[in-house]
């Protein structure tokens, strides 16, 4: 796209602090639209960007400030922001910058930060994330998380800002996150990194606008921390059906849950693998043998939630 010399850019910038005060966008990603509209991002973040190297134009500006900026992104949710701009030809290193607010025909297009997560597969993935993997920043509102990289291809989990918290430069779940997520193919030349300064950890950033689509998805957590909701959503569902045989005692119900595959398949969403069925079994059954005389309190406090359950139980007793 050619610009008219006046004409106003679009482009995502890293924000970066100089001390507790004053900082500015360092800016990595042009945002351009053909003349139908459509858009794509041009990479132009330069290695060791805070080098001051050479005469740069007034219309390829290194970085992005004004006054109000360190102000807006202290209190930000994430360390990237999308500017509007336009090239000062008497200062070329300060040019007219502002947030780009967007608007009915405006809309900001997506920025996705890239997150290894420091594991080669999907089983590891759900273990990391309940352990902490190490990061530090404000994220981008949706994350990838890369959880193989192999043959010039990543995969990765995609999450919502909201379904992470981080504390003391650890990622982990949020009380808002599912059991599942979809997963997307990413091709790593379509990953580029930011080298971080005075240090300051790496930053990598997903270089499409949009994803790819996504065919599955990935379970993000432990199998062995679904074992109580899972049998409480099995139970629920065999009292919809009106199955009240299945109610008689802890252990039927774990052995009937598992009976069919489908059923933990249908809870999770996604297709769990031998390993992840054997370690929810063990979970589940270990709390029961660990109170043999009766329901393990585990199991029974999971139950008495419902009182059709419970009702269950009781004419299941009285019957015997």
């Amino acid at each position: 796209m050619t610009y008219q010399t006046n004409q106003s850019r679009k482009s995502w910038g890293l924000f970066t602090w100089n001390n507790k005060t004053e900082g500015q966008f360092f800016r990595i990603i042009d945002y351009v639209t053909d003349a139908a509209g459509n858009g794509r991002y041009v990479w132009v973040a330069r290695d060791r960007w805070w080098e001051r190297s050479g005469n740069r134009s007034a219309e390829d500006p290194r970085t992005l400030y004004n006054s109000s900026l360190p102000r807006i992104m202290a209190n930000n949710s994430s360390d990237f922001g999308f500017l509007q701009w336009t090239p000062n030809y008497d200062r070329p290193d300060r040019p007219t910058v502002d947030i780009f607010r967007g608007g009915l025909h405006a809309t900001v297009p997506p920025l996705y930060e890239v997150i290894d997560a420091g594991v080669r597969s999907a089983r590891t993935l759900p273990h990391a994330l309940a352990r902490g993997i190490r990061y530090s920043g404000r994220p981008t509102e949706k994350i990838l998380l890369v959880f193989t990289n192999n043959g010039g291809k990543a995969e990765a989990a995609v999450l919502d800002r909201t379904m992470i918290a981080i504390h003391n430069t650890t990622l982990t779940l949020s009380g808002a996150a599912p059991n599942i997520v979809p997963r997307v193919t990413l091709r790593n030349s379509d990953i580029k990194t930011i080298e971080g300064r005075h240090g300051t950890a790496d930053r990598s950033i997903y270089i499409q606008p949009k994803l790819p689509e996504s065919t599955s998805s990935v379970l993000i957590k432990p199998i062995e921390q679904l074992a109580q909701s899972y049998v409480k959503w099995y139970i629920r569902k065999e009292q919809r059906r009106g199955s009240g045989d299945t109610m008689r005692d802890a252990e039927s119900i774990i052995e009937l849950a598992f009976e069919k595959p489908e059923h933990l398949t249908k809870y999770l969403g996604v297709q769990p693998s031998t390993e992840d069925i054997q370690e929810l079994q063990t979970a589940l059954k270990a709390t029961i043998h660990s109170n043999v005389e009766d329901i393990s309190p585990i199991i029974y406090g999971l139950l008495k939630q419902d009182d059709d359950v419970m009702a269950e139980f009781r004419r299941q007793a009285t019957i015997e």
